[in-house]
């Protein structure tokens, strides 16, 4: 199993179906072969979820994980984030004529959007203020409710959110137990 051995996951693989069946059908029945050996079940993400993506993040219960464990995450430009998945999204490629395209477009406008309400750039910047001193700034206090429960964020939907039935894969869902490695 060498380095990936230290996951303990689960034998679900979430899989775009949709996207990856229109523009990769070649590649998809190799990858539908290659699971089966491996004896991973997989779910494809339907048509229908994507169409319909912001009743689903609509209906989610946000409980964030970061929240509890009282983690951030700064990037390679100092920039302050409350994890990893927000952190990461200016680095999401974007193939604006791809089925999820307009997912993407969204979850950009999210994160720039969110950007602004906490002050813009530099207010998150760990490099010109504090860690401390951005966390307890009145925009990093109180943006969160927004994107949690008015304005949900697609990202903190994906990563932290319940929903009443379970069409959309959350990271978290590839493993069974996290372990500290520290």
């Amino acid at each position: 199993m060498g380095l990936f051995s230290i996951f303990k996951k689960s034998s679900t693989l979430y899989y775009p179906g949709c996207y990856t069946y229109f523009k990769y059908k070649e590649h998809f029945e190799i990858y539908k072969k290659i699971f089966s050996r491996l004896g991973i079940d997989f779910k494809l993400i339907d048509k229908n979820i994507i169409e319909n993506y912001r009743e689903y993040v609509n209906g989610s219960d946000i409980k964030c994980y970061v929240q509890d464990v009282k983690e951030v995450y700064i990037d390679a430009y100092m920039h302050m984030y409350p994890c990893c998945w927000v952190g990461s999204l200016p680095y999401i490629p974007k193939e604006s004529n791809d089925l999820i395209g307009k997912i993407r477009d969204e979850i950009t406008d999210e994160f720039y959007d969110l950007v602004n309400s906490l002050g813009g750039f530099d207010k998150i910047n760990a490099k010109k203020k504090s860690i401390l001193d951005i966390i307890d700034s009145k925009e990093y206090q109180t943006v969160w409710k927004k994107y949690w429960h008015e304005k949900k964020m697609i990202m903190c939907a994906r990563s932290c959110g319940t929903f009443s039935k379970d069409p959309i894969s959350k990271p978290n869902d590839q493993f069974i137990t996290r372990n500290d490695l520290s």
